[in-house]
């Protein structure tokens, strides 16, 4: 996909949005983003299975943004499908805020934002689980790393990817202002929502978000998250060497580093 094809589909699609003008954000594993006239972000999904979880999305996120406490996309244009791009896709209106990984952590208030997602996560966490699997919600687990092959606690719904790149901050670095890319929103282990906190933040980001925390996660997740913190960093090392993406590269070799510190 290229800023080009994009225009011309949403031209053809979506006349409301008069005079498209396209540019690209960025591909990921999934999808790739594009900001549409400075004010949408379109995603569109790069195979069938993400397409698919794509339609999750649309369902499950209506229901769920009343309850939580930061905002999360909101979807307002529906895809379809046609000669310039096969699958099903969708836009949004772009949130404020600024992607997490790219704040100095100098600037960044942790026992603000810590507070903020403490409560968001028990919000998210506390979820009816028959809700969401009606909204099309799936179960997901970690892979088998053997301190993570039982959970301690039950399944909830997660986030199921959040990372510091999908958490957007104010100019200040006080305040919260979305949380976005639910492309793998899933019932499974809450401890996979720690997992990006931990490779941001470390063990003083954890504490600090469970200590507003009203969840099923105690203490123990500490010792969940290192292990999967570690591969997440290898995998994420591994992707941003393949796509040529250094600064992904850099977040995993710090991830790693401070788990290696740890040991």
């Amino acid at each position: 996909m290229d800023a080009t094809t994009v225009a011309r589909i949403l031209a053809r699609q979506f006349p409301r949005l008069g005079l498209v003008r396209a540019e690209y954000l960025g591909a990921g594993m999934d999808s790739t983003a594009f900001e549409v006239n400075g004010e949408w972000i379109f995603r569109f999904p790069m195979r069938a299975a993400v397409e698919r979880q794509l339609f999750v999305e649309r369902a499950l996120l209506p229901v769920l943004a009343p309850v939580l406490s930061i905002a999360i996309p909101a979807f307002e244009f529906d895809g379809r499908p046609d000669d310039d791009f096969p699958m099903h896709f969708a836009g949004y209106e772009k949130l404020p805020g600024t992607p997490a990984h790219e704040i100095d952590a100098a600037r960044i208030s942790f026992d603000a934002i810590a507070d903020q997602l403490g409560h968001f996560l028990s919000a998210l966490h506390g979820f009816p689980v028959s809700e969401a699997k009606r909204l099309g919600a799936e179960t997901s687990r970690l892979e088998s790393l053997e301190p993570l092959a039982a959970a301690p606690w039950p399944l909830t719904l997660t986030h199921n990817d959040l990372a510091a790149e999908h958490i957007l901050l104010d100019a200040t670095g006080e305040r919260v202002t979305g949380v976005i890319d639910w492309g793998d929103v899933a019932i499974a282990d809450p401890t996979i929502d720690f997992v990006g906190l931990f490779m941001w933040g470390g063990e003083r980001l954890v504490r600090s978000v469970l200590a507003s925390y009203n969840g099923p996660v105690d203490d123990r997740v500490l010792e969940r998250v290192r292990p999967w913190a570690s591969f997440r960093a290898v995998q994420d090392i591994r992707f941003g060497l393949d796509n040529k993406l250094l600064d992904v590269v850099q977040l995993g070799l710090q991830a790693l580093n401070r788990e290696l510190d740890a040991d």
